[in-house]
């Protein structure tokens, strides 16, 4: 986590580059087939993690509250 932040806090990196950084990770399904993270959970991990006010909701977030209407041409 620590090292995710470390990467996410990172000025010489785009919003979109961080967007996308978990996309090609890879997780356990149920049934045992392997499956990516992908672009969508990709980026809800970034813009939750990264919120600047805690009490947004995760769909306002989703919908670009926060500062990420701001920064979206990055």
């Amino acid at each position: 986590m620590k090292s995710l932040l470390r990467v996410y806090m990172d000025p010489s990196k785009s919003v979109h580059e961080k967007e996308f950084l978990l996309k090609d990770l890879k997780v356990e399904g149920m049934v045992s087939d392997d499956r990516r993270l992908g672009e969508i959970c990709s980026k809800r991990v970034y813009r939750i993690l990264m919120a600047q006010s805690g009490s947004s909701k995760t769909d306002d977030i989703e919908c670009g509250a926060d500062f990420f209407s701001q920064h979206s041409a990055e």
